[in-house]
């Protein structure tokens, strides 16, 4: 799980560096969505409805980093099979 955290974590560094350089109100609007949206899934949290009755644009950032973040974190969890011998007649060595 750490790789996923490290992802999620460049992710949102990336998010804050573009927000440096973003040019418009609107534009910084949908950085911080975004990045909101992956601390959501680090957080396991869901802030939608913080977004919902704002712009279109910010709200589908939100959306992306949060399912972004959730899909890092579903992909790195280990995939564990259990897995039941089927016995054969008698297991025992003569």
């Amino acid at each position: 799980m750490g790789d996923a955290t490290t992802s999620i974590t460049s992710r949102i560094e990336w998010c804050w560096r573009q927000n440096t350089q973003a040019r418009t109100p609107l534009e910084h609007a949908g950085w911080d969505a975004e990045e909101e949206g992956l601390r959501d899934a680090l957080l396991n949290s869901n802030h939608t409805y913080r977004f919902q009755q704002g712009p279109p644009d910010v709200f589908a950032r939100y959306v992306m980093g949060l399912l972004y973040g959730r899909e890092v974190l579903r992909t790195a969890l280990p995939h564990h099979q259990v897995v039941t011998p089927i016995p054969h007649g008698n297991d025992r060595e003569p």
